[in-house]
């Protein structure tokens, strides 16, 4: 049981659960009928708005990091120069140009020409 608890804790965000007993009971004060034909809406709203408020706590704490500004991680040493950058990418360059021809060639090898 306690798996279920912690599984359902990591999956529903209580700032959405809090939020639609909020409205839950601010819809059965207004009209009575309609917050008992409203709970199942309700309740099936919890999964997806919890979803969506997860991601939009991820893209905002997110948002930061991938910012070279803001993080020194993602920024460029001061010591590479240009000439460093170019050499970097003839190489890696030259790397692909041999994977393909590799790959060319073990294609050629399992379908001979005839």
């Amino acid at each position: 049981m306690r798996r279920l608890f912690d599984s359902l804790r990591c999956c529903l965000n209580p700032k959405v659960i809090v939020g639609l007993v909020v409205a839950g009971v601010a819809i059965w004060l207004v009209a009575p009928a309609g917050g008992a034909a409203a709970l199942p809406l309700l309740i099936a709203l919890v999964c997806p708005l919890s979803m969506g408020a997860m991601a939009w706590q991820m893209r905002r704490g997110s948002g930061s990091a991938m910012n070279p500004a803001t993080n020194p991680a993602m920024t460029l040493p001061p010591t590479a120069g240009t000439e460093d950058v170019d050499r970097e990418l003839r190489a890696l360059r030259e790397e692909i140009t041999i994977a393909r021809a590799r790959r060319q060639l073990a294609s050629r090898d399992d379908h001979p020409l005839n």
